[in-house]
């Protein structure tokens, strides 16, 4: 029972430093924004506000807030007001108003006097819900009443995201299976939840997703479009690209020495090669496949079969991957494509590979990382 209670302290020990970590490296980003003149000190100085308060007891998460700083640092998030209102639920005006504003129209909307086919619509809302019902997004009911301080659902915030993308109900998706479709099709982390209710944080939450989602029928992303569009600055994309990486790539390359380091004081029949040195090397290029990236050549961990049997020595290697930052269904890809071919390379997004393979008395697990 101890033991139990002790292996949970430390997971959660654990699960809260990496959090901590994150936040801290979300802090650091904010602070290039404002040092590169991305945002202003007054957005600046009202993210650092939200990013200090506890979201334990909060209906909106730490991500959420660093994601409304984003939108707002790309310009695609207008009029933030004196605080954020992410544990707000959304209402269906206010939905239609951050939906415009993750198209890049919501600034020029603003200024508008478009009016509304529907009959309820305040003067305030009327410029974004009668953008959307013009592009098809929101259909026009037949009472003409679009019921603006109504909750928006996750299954109705849904149906606009997908018809924004091009879909179409009854011929892609069915009313009634849209969770489902969504959630398969676009592959969207915060998928939708029935008729739950959206807070304004989710809402934040799935328009930052959309930026990396496609349009029906091409393999180009929304925010790509925004990019050639002219209302999203690429230089800002390949900023927030980089840092991003930056920061995960160090995260890979700590992880594979610790990594290497544990085993090597584990199991005297394992050898160990460790060739990191230096700062993370970073590629302008990273995911990119027609970019020239290649890796070097950055260590291994040899397990020398002294005759405890294959099994065994498989389970030492899931342990290892699992320490390695890889999910169980990747562990189990590599494990059986070793099995079936004799070697197998687990590689990720053009930042690191490990190849598993056996020499002789020896199983191999060689790294490499994005060359330099």
């Amino acid at each position: 029972m101890k033991k139990t209670i002790l292996l949970i302290t430390f997971i959660l020990a654990g699960l809260m430093l990496a959090q901590v970590n994150e936040n801290d490296y979300r802090y650091k980003l904010a602070d290039k924004y404002l040092k590169k003149g991305f945002v202003t000190k007054q957005q600046y100085d009202l993210f650092k506000k939200e990013f200090s308060v506890d979201t334990r007891k909060k209906k909106h998460t730490i991500m959420q807030i660093y994601v409304t700083f984003k939108l707002q640092m790309y310009g695609l998030l207008n009029n933030v007001g004196e605080n954020y209102r992410l544990s707000e639920k959304c209402t269906r005006a206010e939905a239609a108003r951050l939906l415009t504003g993750i198209m890049g129209e919501e600034r020029k909307l603003a200024k508008s006097n478009t009016k509304s086919s529907f009959t309820d619509v305040p003067d305030q809302y009327a410029p974004y819900v009668g953008y959307l019902t013009d592009k098809g997004i929101i259909e026009l009911a037949l009472d003409k009443k679009f019921r603006p301080d109504d909750f928006i659902q996750h299954s109705e915030y849904a149906k606009w995201i997908l018809n924004l993308l091009g879909y179409s109900e009854g011929f892609d998706y069915e009313k009634d299976k849209i969770d489902r479709f969504f959630s398969r099709e676009k592959n969207f982390t915060p998928k939708p939840i029935g008729d739950q209710y959206l807070y304004i944080g989710k809402v934040m939450e799935i328009n930052n997703y959309l930026l990396n989602r496609s349009f029906k029928g091409t393999p180009e992303l929304f925010k790509t479009r925004l990019i050639k569009s002219g209302k999203l600055d690429k230089k800002k994309v390949e900023f927030v690209r980089d840092a991003t990486y930056e920061y995960s790539f160090t995260r890979i390359r700590d992880k594979q020495t610790e990594v290497i380091y544990k085993y090597r004081n584990l199991y005297d029949f394992i050898t160990t090669l460790d060739c990191r040195n230096g700062p993370a090397p970073i590629h302008p290029g990273l995911q990119w496949p027609d970019k020239n990236i290649s890796l070097d050549y950055s260590g291994y961990i040899k397990i020398k079969d002294t005759g405890l049997g294959d099994k065994f020595y498989i389970g030492v290697i899931k342990d290892i991957l699992k320490d390695l930052g890889l999910n169980s269904t990747q562990i189990e890809r590599t494990i059986s494509k070793y099995k079936a071919d004799g070697k197998y390379m687990h590689i990720d997004y053009y930042t690191r590979a490990i190849k598993l393979n056996k020499r002789g008395k020896y199983y191999s697990l060689d790294f490499y990382l994005l060359k330099k």
